[in-house]
């Protein structure tokens, strides 16, 4: 098996299949897609890389399929900030399990 293919890639957008992500929203009932494009949006309230959702108060039940690269932590955190903002919504992340980062024991682990 490559595992280097599974750790790298020419783009940093990936889409959300639209049968994956309907399956989230029947649960989730999302409020906003915290990183899309104009053309890849999965709700009508979506943050593009313009907008840099890092900046940003986030609203409502939150989708986030964010870019997998270096940065990646940076959305992570962002994530489990607003979480700690309003606790009482659903903040869902399509993220690689990767259980050795710092983000992932900072942010994710245990909280």
């Amino acid at each position: 098996m490559n595992s280097k293919a599974l750790f790298s890639s020419k783009s940093m957008v990936w889409e959300t299949p639209k049968d994956y992500f309907d399956k989230l929203n029947k649960k989730f009932k999302f409020d906003l897609d915290a990183c899309a494009s104009d053309t890849n949006h999965k709700v009508d309230t979506y943050f593009t890389e313009d907008d840099d959702a890092l900046k940003q108060k986030w609203g409502g039940n939150v989708f986030m399929n964010p870019p997998y690269g270096r940065h990646i932590g940076e959305f992570i955190k962002k994530a489990y900030e607003e979480h700690l903002r309003d606790p009482n919504r659903f903040i869902v992340m399509l993220i690689p399990s990767r259980t050795d980062t710092k983000y992932w024991h900072e942010y994710i682990q245990d909280k």
